[in-house]
């Protein structure tokens, strides 16, 4: 669904437009998205995505939309939610309308903002957000869905998130970064590498990073790793995936196409030969822009 990772729009192209974050938001926010198509879609528009290693807010001030996933069996998702880590990959159906923004959050030192369940109590869930920042959820949808330009919406969103952050208990948790350091290295790090680092055994590395990411270092590793390689494939056609075995850190062609189909539920050939255009139209539409937000 994002640049840092994959989908496929099976039926029409999608507008999606990506923003970076204020300075002061950089530590807990990666990006912003705003998908928005003018026309209603007149049949439903199927979009298949890998799974990844970002939690989302998302907004949707268009029609609801069905979710499918290990979790989800084409169940209407509520309007305002927040996702958890996706371990597999899913697919949305989306009808009529389509109107949405999402923050996209970086690592784990987000969760300090709000009061969420346990991060492996929603991996690939989608949590109402009412049940998380209450009718604020409401409020900002609908201020979304007035606003008259993406700059009016991402400072509706920036200065909910500045609100959070002045009244947020900030606390410094070594696990976050850990989850930073496999993130910078695209995965391909030895855990035990980042567990003396953070000057724990393995043992106990692996159980405060599960308590805290809601999976094992080694799993949050690999889908990492499986974004970063299947990212650079798709920009760069002319690359040949079995020579990318080894240097994308996989021990052999069979780990590589274990990790495509567990993670995207395609085969590496089927798989690119589906999204290498598609994702080169994101590309050409992606739009960068700071967003400097009165606090």
């Amino acid at each position: 669904m994002f640049i840092d990772y994959i989908c496929e729009a099976d039926c029409q192209k999608m507008p999606y437009s990506k923003y970076k974050p204020s300075l002061l938001l950089k530590p807990f926010v990666d990006f912003y998205y705003i998908w928005e198509k003018d026309e209603i879609l007149e049949t439903p528009l199927s979009i298949s995505s890998t799974a990844n290693n970002y939690c989302v807010m998302l907004f949707n001030y268009g029609d609801k939309y069905c979710l499918y996933n290990r979790l989800y069996k084409g169940e209407a998702l509520p309007k305002n939610f927040l996702s958890g880590l996706s371990t597999s990959p899913f697919r949305l159906q989306l009808f009529g309308k389509v109107n949405m923004m999402g923050i996209v959050f970086k690592g784990t030192a987000f969760q300090d903002l709000f009061h969420i369940p346990a991060p492996v109590d929603f991996l690939d869930e989608r949590i109402d957000l009412e049940t998380i920042i209450g009718y604020n959820a409401t409020v900002i949808n609908d201020q979304l869905a007035e606003a008259l330009d993406d700059l009016e919406r991402l400072t509706i969103i920036e200065n909910f998130l500045f609100d959070r952050i002045k009244h947020a208990n900030l606390k410094t948790h070594p696990i976050d970064q850990a989850v930073d350091m496999i993130m910078t290295r695209k995965g391909m790090i030895k855990v035990d590498n980042v567990a003396e680092k953070m000057n724990l055994s393995s043992r106990q590395f692996r159980r405060c990073f599960t308590k805290r990411v809601g999976i094992g270092p080694k799993y949050f590793a690999r889908i990492k790793r499986f974004n970063f390689v299947n990212l650079c494939l798709s920009k760069n056609p002319e690359l040949k995936w079995m020579e990318f075995v080894s240097d994308g850190g996989y021990f052999d062609q069979s780990h590589f196409i274990k990790d495509y189909l567990e993670f995207s539920g395609k085969s590496p050939i089927r798989f690119l030969q589906r999204n290498t255009g598609y994702l080169q139209e994101i590309i050409n539409n992606n739009k960068r822009a700071t967003v400097h937000t009165k606090t």
